[in-house]
């Protein structure tokens, strides 16, 4: 497993901070980076509300422990939202992260 962690990615956490009018700034930290193996790709296209939307799924497996939903991973230049992490092996050493292709509004 060890040697198909050949992508090194970004974790991004979201931090909340007051704006000093009573509201809240939300930043992202990063939270580290490590090798992850990219397991799975897949993509699909769509319409909706009559534009083309593409949506582009990874999973990756990483050895860390602390990622949750609301992260987000940075990998090949692109900003992956998280949108589920399960437990990979019985001593729960390896996440099994499935990611979402962030949409960049233009």
């Amino acid at each position: 497993m060890i040697g198909d962690m050949r992508n090194r990615v970004r974790i991004v956490r979201k931090v909340y901070e007051s704006d000093g009018y009573g509201g809240e700034v939300c930043t992202g930290t990063a939270a580290g980076q490590v090798w992850a193996a990219v397991k799975t790709a897949s993509g699909s296209e769509g319409v909706d509300m009559d534009a083309v939307v593409n949506s582009k799924t990874r999973q990756i497996i990483i050895r860390r422990t602390d990622i949750k939903a609301s992260d987000e991973v940075e990998m090949d230049g692109k900003t992956w939202l998280v949108s589920n992490v399960e437990r990979q092996d019985d001593k729960q050493m390896y996440l099994l992260v499935s990611l979402r292709e962030k949409e960049v509004s233009r």
